[in-house]
């Protein structure tokens, strides 16, 4: 009875712990980041856990790990400095070293000194993810529950929106609008891989899951399409259940023909109509109407992809991004230019050659399904080359901070 209840218990602290660090969410009644208490709370815990921590983790490389991160730190400031701009442009690096790596790594240690297999940390993301899920759709049926959570990022210091608020923003997380629907789709569609390979009680999250998602953000669409289809390819190239993977497309097409040849039904809903004219955006797209679109003409438009002139600037940067208009008067939402812009080509190359290296050790800790593996690596790369192209994508946010949860499994010993 005593076992079950610490098991209950810790349960729920890493449910919480996770859920605080991965969403970051506004908490109601203080202005207090979230961040800083998980952040402050790892460091409290390895003051009297030093000795747990060095038996369990190789210390060089976490040592590594934090010596490229302030290496990182401190190009970007020198860059930002040389060029006399707002030191406070990129704080992404601070959050990282000082509230979640720190926290992830606190979360590895409890979950190694408890024996958790991998399946069984994934299992704790998973109910994560489902807890996100209903929160967002509770957001989604009562106005009160959403006005709640909004009014909490707007005490916090987000700027508020009622026309966003019509549509968008359903949910307990401070990145609505981008990286959380993206982490809701990526968790959608490993539930489908770990379901087709026979535990289909998987599947049973997966509607709440992936509905919080699309409700949020058009873009998260393209990433459980791709996901889907990238899971077609490597589950037949490695010919792997096709009964059940021809089923899965089938209901797929399915779906998607059913939301096109519905559209008075999806346009009663505001967010349903906004979630159906991007699917119509797509599609016109594809026909060869971009002028038509209003999202693939802003991406196509050539003044979103203007670069700095000066050689040295364009391989080093000028230590501001583009998001919402810089200094030299430019706009644009484009991850990988707003990144060249702050550090340019060296730092651009540098994120991608990190993170590379953190998913294909992730993807090689799974050595008893060498598909999977083959999936997460594909899969992983190509939601980051995508997703830095709508928005940023390396920065604090959902995703890599669910990338970074995976550390202590490649830092055990």
């Amino acid at each position: 009875m005593i076992n079950n209840l610490k098991n209950i218990h810790l349960h729920l602290f890493l449910i919480i712990t996770m859920f605080l660090v991965i969403f970051t969410p506004a908490l109601p009644f203080t202005d207090f980041n979230p961040l800083h208490i998980v952040g402050i709370s790892s460091w409290i815990y390895f003051l009297f856990r030093w000795k747990s921590f060095l038996h369990n983790f190789k210390i060089n490389n976490v040592f590594f790990l934090f010596s490229f991160l302030f290496f990182m730190n401190l190009y970007v400031f020198l860059i930002i400095f040389v060029n006399n701009q707002n030191l406070l442009n990129e704080i992404s690096y601070l959050l990282w070293l000082f509230d979640i790596i720190p926290c992830c790594l606190m979360i590895g240690n409890i979950i190694i000194n408890n024996n958790y297999s991998l399946e069984r940390f994934l299992n704790l993301i998973f109910i994560v993810s489902f807890i996100q899920g209903v929160l967002s759709l509770m957001a989604f049926i009562s106005k009160d529950i959403q006005k709640f959570f909004i009014d909490a990022m707007i005490n916090y210091g987000y700027v508020g929106s009622d026309f966003l608020a019509s549509f968008r923003l359903y949910g307990f997380a401070s990145n609505l609008t981008f990286t959380m629907p993206i982490f809701q789709m990526i968790i959608s569609v490993l539930l489908i891989y770990f379901a087709i390979k026979g535990k289909l009680l998987y599947l049973l999250p997966v509607p709440i899951i992936f509905f919080s998602g699309i409700i949020n953000a058009r873009i998260s669409l393209v990433i459980f399409v791709v996901g889907i289809l990238t899971l077609f390819v490597v589950l037949l190239l490695r010919k792997k259940r096709f009964f059940l993977i021809s089923s899965l497309a089938f209901f797929s097409l399915s779906v998607i023909v059913f939301i096109l040849s519905n559209k008075s039904f999806f346009i009663d809903n505001i967010t349903f109509a906004w979630i159906y004219d991007g699917i119509e955006e797509i599609i016109s797209f594809f026909n060869g109407n971009s002028d038509e679109t209003y999202y693939f003409s802003y991406l196509l438009d050539p003044i979103r992809y203007v670069l700095p002139s000066n050689f040295i600037q364009l391989i080093f940067g000028v230590g501001t991004r583009a998001y919402s208009g810089n200094l030299f008067g430019l706009a644009s939402d484009l991850g990988f230019i707003n990144d060249v812009w702050l550090g340019g080509f060296f730092y651009l190359t540098l994120l991608y050659m990190f993170f590379y290296f953190i998913i294909n050790k992730i993807a090689k800790l799974f050595i008893f399904d060498k598909t999977l593996q083959f999936f997460l690596l594909s899969f992983f790369l190509i939601v980051f080359f995508l997703s830095n192209i709508k928005g940023i994508i390396f920065a604090e946010n959902d995703v890599t901070t669910f990338i970074f949860l995976f550390l202590p499994f490649l830092m055990k010993k």
